[in-house]
């Protein structure tokens, strides 16, 4: 199943661009007790739907059949194909298109930034970040980006820390206008997966500063207050690495990292002003 979804998938070789009538194309069925969330690409298929996508449908030179139980969230957006829509079916705004362009840009998705389901592929921002893949790489790549923050600026961590405090108020207020600026990645995600990980790995590393000292903050306060004592810097350090790393693998919702991501990179950018 996989392999038949991998195969061509967006990038269509010039021998199959023009279908024999018996060409057969593969059945897809969402059942009336199955749910979809996020968007939903098929191509080269007979997709019925009975059930409910949260998100838009895509269907690219297919016959999609919408029965009286179903319901799409989304937008409908069929490319070289048929659609039968019957009359209990609810849906968002639908659009055919026919044209000989070949493949329209949303299917440019690679099947590992999404979900796969019978024959289809299943992509949301969510998706793409909760992936396998993404939140290995996240993990990973906070956790050296800051264990190489901590151990270079050692001093400057140990110094600005309670400036945590300083700029709490500050910080949270700035957050919030980073986190209302992401839904940009909403696009990228569906048209270029790719730039939405680009994306985020950046906003990633210019945000490590901020998190490498709320987190040492919030070690060196909890340690002391139950040890009544300091301890070692390489705990702390350890310790703030792995609390991070591992936030991004607990939690599975994307929101979550966006806004420990945006407050971080509050946190950075009132740092550098006033460094």
């Amino acid at each position: 199943m996989l392999s038949q979804v991998r195969q061509g998938f967006g990038h269509l070789p010039k021998e199959e661009q023009n279908l024999k009538k018996d060409f057969v194309k593969k059945e897809i069925n969402i059942g009336q007790d199955q749910a979809i969330n996020g968007d939903f690409i098929v191509h080269d298929a007979i997709l019925t739907v009975s059930g409910r996508i949260n998100g838009d449908l895509i269907a690219y030179r297919s016959d999609v059949i919408l029965k009286d139980s179903a319901v799409i969230t989304g937008k409908v957006i069929i490319h070289n194909g048929s659609l039968k829509k019957e009359s209990g079916a609810k849906t968002g705004d639908i659009l055919e298109i026919s044209s000989k362009r070949t493949p329209p840009p949303f299917l440019n998705v690679k099947p590992i930034f999404g979900k796969n389901f019978e024959g289809g592929v299943v992509l949301d921002f969510r998706t793409l970040i909760n992936s396998f893949e993404a939140k290995i790489f996240f993990s990973v790549l906070i956790f050296l980006m800051c264990f190489i923050y901590f151990l270079f600026f050692k001093r400057v961590v140990i110094e600005k820390y309670n400036y945590v405090y300083k700029f709490s108020l500050k910080a949270i207020c700035f957050s919030l206008f980073i986190f209302l600026s992401i839904p940009s990645i909403f696009w990228f995600s569906r048209e270029e997966p790719i730039l939405a990980i680009i994306f985020l790995a950046i906003m990633s590393v210019l945000s490590v500063p901020g998190i490498t000292f709320f987190t040492f903050s919030i070690f060196k306060n909890l340690f002391h207050l139950v040890l009544k004592k300091d301890v070692p810097y390489l705990l702390y350090v350890l310790f703030s690495c792995l609390f991070l790393s591992l936030t991004i693998l607990i939690f599975s919702g994307s929101l979550f990292y966006l806004i420990w991501l945006s407050l971080g990179l509050s946190y950075s950018i009132l740092l550098y002003k006033n460094s």
